[in-house]
């Protein structure tokens, strides 16, 4: 898959935000499933590897749908389709996106052939947005909905960390300071004019991001 660079996401923060184990992670680097795919060289010409921001949003997709249970290898091919056919994962172009379930397979038409039927072995229609849904349910692009209106990620903002909307403050150094001072009144004093509770909306978020993680089912590619 061709993403252009955008951002440098270690593998602990892609675990941390995408919310999948690392052991995970590393298993779908080493089977080819997704792979980091930015490289930098620094000045003492050490080069350091990562992920970028699309690889992050495609990785967390991947995790939703292996909570489905659903075939990988057909998972893999349906997120490298809607790339192609919309670009980079965001709300607009993808959250519309329909594709097609029979039984624990996903598939989609060509983009030249795009359509909003498919006709199962028994003669079923079987079409359902699935990336809607996900986004819908637990955002699929990294801030879940509930978080989204005071927490975004921005790869032009602290090189891509999640920050409180419109500024420049980390929502990871919110947390520290909230185990510091315990009052989010005195942060809000602190951090003024962000408001009490967009601070601790940013406080709740990287408290969920620490959450234990759902047990994805053992990966098993089919073939057809």
């Amino acid at each position: 898959m061709s993403i252009k660079w955008e951002g440098l996401y270690s593998s602990r923060q892609v675990s941390r935000l995408a919310h999948i184990p690392l052991r995970t992670l590393y298993h779908w680097k080493e089977r080819g499933i997704i792979s980091p795919s930015v490289r930098v060289i620094d000045s003492s010409g050490k080069a350091e590897e990562g992920y970028s921001y699309s690889d992050l949003a495609i990785i967390k997709l991947l995790r939703s749908l292996r909570v489905k249970r659903l075939n990988l290898r057909s998972v893999i091919a349906i997120l490298r389709h809607l790339y192609d056919r919309f670009g980079e994962p965001n709300t607009s172009g993808w959250a519309n996106a329909h594709v097609y379930i029979e039984g624990k397979n996903v598939f989609a038409k060509k983009p030249d052939n795009w359509d909003t039927t498919l006709a199962t072995r028994h003669g079923q229609k079987a079409e359902m947005s699935v990336l809607g849904e996900l986004i819908e349910e637990e955002g699929a692009l990294v801030v879940p909905r509930e978080f989204s209106n005071y927490v975004e990620i921005n790869i032009d903002v602290m090189e891509g960390l999640p920050v409180v909307k419109d500024t420049r403050v980390p929502t990871y150094m919110l947390e520290i300071m909230s185990r510091k001072y315990g009052n989010i009144d005195t942060l809000a004093k602190l951090y003024s004019p962000i408001p009490a509770n967009t601070i601790q909306k940013a406080i709740d978020f990287e408290r969920s991001l620490d959450k234990p993680t759902e047990k994805l089912s053992k990966i098993r590619i089919a073939t057809r």
